[in-house]
């Protein structure tokens, strides 16, 4: 910081501004030099001290602002026209004076901390000079990512029971006529011939063992000797029932 006293014109009004924000803040970034022209604006809105209410009225007033460097940067120059076009955002609440407690020999400087005045960078920002708490709401700091696996989630939703609606009987349909292999054998009488019963049950007359007929083989066998099945195809062509149905209806003609 440039310390002349009273600061004076430099040039254009942008220039004056910005030399003087150079001189104040110019090692304090972007942010602490929206700040300081934060408070000259505030100055400006309500003619502090009787200084006037134009930005050069304060800027300029006697011993208020008294850093001043004509080595001016792109960022002091930039924010000086935001300071003029409107545009400044507001950083610094409703600030109207600043300081280093570290470098101030004034004793209301030495007062301020992070308890009664806004922090940023170097500088303390209050709307008093008696470092009492400062009245400006400054926004709400977002609170840092806890260590990785502790961060924090949203609430868990509150839980539910979720009662199940009975389940509606399944509804039946008229039924089909029957088309399987004992319609398609018998024609349709459903009542198979004697000879396939008998050979199904394994009687005498049918030529089968006494070992119960078909039936009974299929009954006796061991697990190891049943046959595996297969999945089920789609038929290609004629099928066994087809066949047998023919076989069924030769020997009944």
């Amino acid at each position: 910081m440039a310390y002349v006293g009273t600061p004076s014109r430099y040039g254009s009004d942008l220039e004056t501004l910005a030399s003087i924000l150079q001189g104040e803040a110019g090692g304090e970034g972007l942010m602490g030099l929206q700040a300081v022209a934060d408070v000259i604006r505030n100055r400006a809105s309500q003619n502090f001290s009787g200084y006037g209410s134009g930005l050069l009225d304060q800027a300029l007033a006697r011993n208020q602002f008294q850093g001043q460097s004509s080595k001016i940067g792109p960022e002091a120059r930039q924010v000086a026209e935001q300071l003029q076009s409107g545009t400044l955002p507001d950083v610094a609440g409703d600030a109207l004076y600043y300081a280093n407690p570290g470098a101030s020999t004034a004793s209301w400087a030495r007062r301020l901390n992070s308890d009664n005045a806004l922090k940023i960078g170097n500088h303390y920002f209050t709307d008093n000079a008696r470092g009492v708490p400062f009245s400006a709401q400054a926004p709400a700091p977002v609170p840092p990512d806890g260590p990785k696996g502790q961060e924090a989630y949203l609430a868990p939703l509150p839980s539910r029971t979720i009662n199940d609606a009975p389940i509606a009987a399944m509804q039946q349909g008229p039924e089909a006529p029957h088309q399987g292999l004992l319609s398609r054998l018998t024609g349709g009488k459903m009542q198979p011939p004697q000879g396939l019963m008998d050979l199904m049950t394994g009687k005498p007359d049918a030529g089968a063992d006494k070992g119960g007929g078909l039936l009974g083989a299929l009954a006796a066998m061991q697990p190891q000797e049943a046959p595996q099945i297969q999945p089920m195809q789609a038929p290609q062509g004629p099928t066994l029932a087809d066949y047998l149905a023919h076989f069924m209806q030769s020997r009944m003609a």
